[in-house]
């Protein structure tokens, strides 16, 4: 009898589903080991007055109140869609140390806090600590209003930080701060060049919305600062700010009295009055690589540092002072006007320093000159911008306000920009101030038509001969030349 053979075909099958298995788990374990825990709000028993609603909020009485939500806050609770309200004016200044609410990048408010047009006054804080957000509120995703904050910061001491944020009502808004103002002091000096530390009268950054607000804050400071806020990613809308603003030292950082920078943010319908004093400075803002839509300054802006007397002796260091903004980087600014003195070191305009972009509309109608002391650098000034780099452009703009400049090494002046560079444009714009420049060599350039489009002029320029310098002095631009060497 023939025995039959049976061919077993379990065993790869076997192998299949084993490989499965150990992927399944494989994937299981990598999932579980990766996935963030969901943020779990606790439950709160508040011990406020009222229901944490719209129509009847939790009440904010006293400055135990508002330790208790700053302990609620800073326990990682954050009060997400619960409202308050300030019932009364609260001072701290029988408190020793404040701790800001939602200090930390970890923690957040998302709350709703109305000020009632109530204020929260003197409370003192320790930025010699470990922290980083200093502020009535620290890390802001929820919003605040109608609230007046009063404070004083003062370090005599030099401070070292590598990193901090410093705004009377928060350090960091990713919420909205609507009609909130803050009056007050900010004096800090960092010994650390390299750090990160931002300080503004209303937060020190804004990613969120700034609406109806405003500043009357001194602020003294080595670092970049601000009367509104000191980096701008987002929108500021009808804020004004009348604290005047000083640099403390030369440093390289920004200084205005709006925003210090603005990175790709929108700036509508601000207003400065501050004196604003620093090496990078302007009324609005320093630096704007965003939008700049009908601000103004009446504002002193001025790059004179009262620890820097030899101000001319800076060749490595770039002095600019603008009305409305330092630098415009590959953005657009319209509608914008000066009325305010501009006394600048290097490169100074009466609407902008330095132009990569495009103004339109411009108005200049405050002073627009060198400082005397300067007298070894070359100078670029204009009634509405120092320099126009190109692909700059200036559209439909007006300058009446007088342009002067003792003398200096070279001196480039005219009625809309001190310098006119190859490949940038001016058009449909007109000067009807007077212009004055001393030098040893004056050369003028009265062109209206050739390298400018319809422009006109109706103002006058002159010069004194003194024994040192040279002087191009323009109508409209000073010199056309090719790439400005920065």
């Amino acid at each position: 009898m023939r025995t039959k053979k049976v061919s077993i075909r379990f065993f790869p099958i076997l192998i299949f589903i084993i490989i499965l298995i150990l992927i399944l788990i494989i994937y299981l374990i990598t999932t579980l080991a990766t996935k963030q825990p969901e943020k779990i709000e606790v439950e709160i028993n508040y011990p406020f007055s009222g229901e944490g609603t719209q129509d009847n909020p939790y009440l904010i009485e006293n400055t135990e109140d508002l330790i208790e939500l700053s302990s609620i806050v800073n326990k990682g609770n954050t009060c997400k869609d619960i409202y308050f309200m300030l019932m009364d004016n609260i001072d701290f200044s029988s408190i020793e140390d404040y701790t800001t609410i939602a200090n930390s990048d970890n923690l957040s408010f998302e709350g709703n806090f109305n000020g009632n047009e109530k204020s929260i006054e003197n409370f003192n804080i320790d930025i010699s600590n470990d922290e980083t957000f200093y502020g009535v509120f620290g890390n802001n995703k929820g919003t605040i209003k109608n609230l007046k904050v009063i404070s004083t910061i003062n370090f005599e001491e030099t401070v070292t930080k590598n990193e901090a944020y410093i705004g009377l009502v928060c350090a960091k808004n990713n919420g909205t701060i609507e009609n909130c103002k803050v009056e007050g002091k900010i004096q800090i000096k960092i010994n650390n060049n390299d750090s990160n530390v931002k300080i503004a009268g209303i937060t020190a950054e804004n990613t969120g919305n700034i609406l109806n607000s405003s500043s009357t804050v001194e602020i003294n400071s080595n670092t970049t600062k601000a009367g509104i806020c000191a980096i701008n990613s987002s929108t500021i809308t009808n804020c004004n700010n009348t604290g005047n603003i000083q640099e403390t030292e030369v440093n390289n950082v920004y200084t205005a009295g709006i925003v210090a920078e603005n990175l790709g943010g929108v700036i509508t319908s601000c207003n400065n009055s501050g004196k604003i004093v620093g090496q990078i400075v302007a009324g609005i803002c320093a630096n704007s690589n965003g939008n700049i839509i009908s601000c103004q300054n009446s504002g002193v802006i001025n790059n004179f540092l009262e620890t820097n007397e030899n101000i001319s002796e800076n060749e490595n260091s770039n002095f600019l002072a603008g009305g409305i903004a330092g630098i415009l980087d590959t953005a657009t600014m319209e509608n914008c006007r000066n009325t305010g003195e501009i006394s600048g070191g290097e490169i100074i305009g009466g609407v902008i320093a330095k132009n990569y972009g495009t103004i339109s509309q411009a108005r200049n109608e405050g002073t627009i000159s060198k400082l005397e002391k300067v007298t070894n650098k070359n100078i670029a000034v204009g009634g509405i911008a120092g320099i126009n780099i190109e692909k700059g452009r200036i559209i439909n703009s007006k300058n009446s306000g007088k342009i002067n400049s003792t003398t200096s090494k070279e001196i480039y002046i005219a009625g809309i920009c001190g310098i006119y560079e190859e490949n940038s444009i001016i058009e449909q714009s007109e000067n009807s101030g007077t212009i004055y420049a001393e030098g040893n060599e004056v050369i003028p350039n009265e062109d209206l038509t050739d390298k400018c489009s319809l422009c006109t002029n109706t103002g006058g320029g002159s010069a004194s001969k003194v024994e040192n310098g040279k002087v191009y002095l323009g109508l409209i631009y000073g010199k056309y030349q090719n790439k400005v060497q920065e």
